[in-house]
């Protein structure tokens, strides 16, 4: 597929990825989860991840609510700064 605002350009463009809190609850419990899946296609630049503000405020929530290793809401937090965020 090519490039909507470069048409000479042949580059790929990223899935989006508009998910809920439970694919982040989800990915934590099982890293092998498809939920686990579609969020490292984030990390590795493959997808891209698109979270409205609400939505990134429920996870964090929803994340600190959980007894979720420090390591892995790190993680999450890396993924936050490169989503996109729609209003």
């Amino acid at each position: 597929m090519q490039h909507p605002d470069c048409p000479d350009i042949d580059r790929p463009i990223a899935p989006r990825l508009v998910p809920d809190t439970n694919v982040f609850v989800a990915a934590y419990w099982n890293p092998r989860s498809a939920s686990a899946c579609l969020l490292r296609l984030c990390e590795r630049g493959q997808a891209r991840l698109c979270l409205s503000p609400a939505t990134l405020d429920e996870i964090r929530y929803q994340l600190a609510r959980q007894p979720i290793a420090e390591a892995f809401r790190a993680w999450t937090e890396t993924l936050f700064v490169a989503a996109k965020l729609a209003s």
